[in-house]
């Protein structure tokens, strides 16, 4: 009796150490840690010296660098010990420089550029990493150029960039993405001349973008340029720029140079429930699928303009020019100063866009003292709202405006219990057969 209570102890054990090893998973990367008395090239050292899979912890304190930090290995994680707690100051050049090639994880730092003489916090030199590169948590305060300069050759991976906070900064992201998921969520931008910038795209990839839940700030007289700039979201690209906050002294709130002027492949762009309200104009699209078709939806937005500017718009565009494409303004807020020289929607272009059922900010429709082209011979010289131009099709706007209880699309929520994985299986049916055995 005893042996056999030894062994299904003993077989209990094992079935638990097993249930570890496929849950929990067993690591055999290793835990480094670096120092505020080490210098940049110590650093670099222990960095390049480590494996696939190490984590490089930085105590916290002050690290006052004399050097750039050299990371040629991938696969690594650099922390900070606590969130912030790793202050990283540089008077020139940049901080971390990331070989090509590298897929690197780094979160929780604190990075200044002394008297904003240093040019970058992060320089990626790019090209096609074998994993994913992730930037989180890090704080980056006052550099000149770039605080994350990332230009990526093609290859399927995944960029992500997310909880960090970006002060006083040019730019905050500058990103080449040919053929990378990129992810850019959570952050926050204060007084960065550009917020985020995406210049570069596959002409004919599959780029899948997604800008969400960000808030960017530009403070009075500071003269900004751009919360988000995109060259090109064409080409084949699925972009999504929603739930983010731009508000302050922007030219330019949202921006896109041209959707679809390079490549032929069908491109997928969606503009939704962000808050624009900026000095210039709020959502301003270039040229429209010039070359390749798309489609663009923009929706659930609020576009807020106040500017005694005729030259603003809460939203522009350049020109629209491919018939096998769709353009579609639907329940969005374009509110402000009706009495103020800047339009509700503008445009250049001599095709008709749709923007019916928007909320023009009063009951009577938007401001317009002519017939729209291409529509019934309409005008609303009584319309109390924000102003168009001509190719504006505003027919059956909202008399209210859109909130957030209005929108009915949220999935239904669920519960998934998941599957056991195959390892698990093969391991318990032993185990319950033996425990069954020898009872």
């Amino acid at each position: 009796m005893k042996g056999l209570y030894c062994r299904n102890a003993a077989l209990f054990v094992l079935l638990v150490f097993g249930l570890v090893l496929v849950f929990g998973g067993v690591s055999m990367a290793a835990t480094i840690t670096v120092d505020p008395t080490t210098d940049a090239a110590a650093i670099s050292s222990v960095i390049n010296a480590a494996t696939d899979g190490d984590t490089i912890v930085f105590n916290d304190g002050d690290y006052y660098l004399d050097g750039v930090i050299s990371v040629q290995k991938s696969g690594l994680t650099l922390q900070s010990q606590t969130r912030g707690g790793a202050k990283l100051y540089r008077d020139s050049d940049c901080v971390f420089r990331i070989e090509v090639d590298c897929a690197i994880t780094i979160d929780g730092f604190y990075l200044e550029s002394v008297d904003g003489n240093a040019e970058e916090g992060i320089w990626h030199e790019g090209d096609a990493p074998s994993g994913p590169v992730t930037i989180t948590n890090n704080v980056f305060v006052g550099f000149y150029q770039y605080a994350i300069d990332a230009l990526f050759g093609t290859a399927s991976q995944v960029l992500t960039i997310t909880g960090n906070t970006f002060r006083n900064c040019y730019e905050g992201p500058y990103l080449g993405i040919e053929g990378w998921t990129v992810n850019i969520s959570d952050n926050e931008f204060e007084d960065c001349a550009y917020g985020i910038e995406i210049g570069s795209f596959t002409p004919c990839g599959s780029e899948n973008v997604k800008i969400t839940g960000n808030t960017i700030t530009a403070s009075a007289g500071s003269g900004c340029s751009y919360g988000i700039y995109l060259e090109d979201a064409g080409g084949g690209a699925t972009v999504e720029i929603s739930g983010n906050t731009i508000e302050g002294d922007y030219e330019h709130g949202i921006f896109f140079s041209t959707i679809g002027d390079d490549g032929t492949n069908r491109s997928t762009t969606l503009v939704e429930k962000n808050r624009v309200s900026v000095t210039g104009t709020g959502l301003h699209f270039g040229e429209l699928f010039a070359n390749a078709p798309g489609d663009l939806t923009v929706r659930y937005n609020t576009i807020e303009t106040n500017a005694d500017d005729n030259e603003v718009s809460g939203i522009y565009i350049d020109a629209f020019n491919n018939a096998d494409s769709t353009v579609s303004f639907r329940d969005n807020n374009i509110i402000g100063d009706t009495d103020a020289a800047s339009w509700g929607f503008a445009t250049m272009a001599t095709v008709l866009i749709d923007a019916q059922g928007n909320w023009w900010g009063d009951a009577s429709g938007p401001y317009d003292d002519k017939a729209l082209p291409g529509t019934p011979d309409y005008s609303n010289p009584e319309g109390r709202g924000k102003k168009v131009t001509s190719y504006i099709d505003y027919a059956n706007w909202r008399t209210t405006a859109w909130e957030e209880e209005d929108d009915a699309s949220d999935s239904s929520s669920g519960c998934n219990t998941g599957i056991p994985n195959l390892m698990f299986l093969l391991l318990l049916a032993p185990m319950g057969l033996l425990l069954r055995k020898f009872r």
